[in-house]
């Protein structure tokens, strides 16, 4: 047995110098597993369904990528005929109601002018999504009231 040992051992492990050495393989070693598992913790999966809608307004069109299950994860595309614009949610509450606001920002993370207001009321614990969502785009002291709808994908 002593000679299978000796054989599949490396040398460098037989030698008095290697208790050392291999402490810091250990030590190497269960790092290295605990970094794979935090970082798999880390990258999970969503908690929400994304649900697309699409809507009309004027010469604007808007598309929603609503985040069922987690409404702040939510966006909206506003495209006119030369623009696209996106627009991330945020969530307002006051003692009479809770609305979602999408507000309008630049790559630097200057919040502008214009922003979306959903007139609809959204429930996060809801057990289905809205079919239709009523809202309200701001621009420049002018106001687009339209109707989000969902879209349905055809399966082939």
């Amino acid at each position: 047995m002593m000679l299978v040992r000796e054989m599949l051992t490396p040398r460098i492990l037989r030698s008095p110098s290697c208790l050392h050495s291999f402490a810091h393989c250990a030590c190497a070693i269960c790092f290295f597993f605990l970094l794979c598992f935090v970082t798999s913790a880390v990258y999970s999966q969503k908690t929400y369904d994304a649900i697309y809608y699409s809507g009309k307004a004027d010469k604007y069109s808007f598309k929603l990528l609503y985040a069922f299950g987690y409404i702040s994860g939510s966006e909206i595309t506003v495209m006119d005929t030369w623009t696209k614009k996106k627009f991330t949610a945020t969530i307002t509450t006051s003692a009479l109601d809770t609305s979602v606001i999408f507000k309008h920002t630049n790559a630097k993370g200057v919040k502008l002018g214009d922003y979306v207001r959903l007139l609809s009321k959204i429930d996060e614990g809801a057990e289905m999504p809205p079919v239709r969502i009523m809202a309200c785009y701001f621009l420049k002291n002018k106001r687009y009231i339209f109707f989000l709808s969902k879209v349905v994908f055809k399966k082939n």
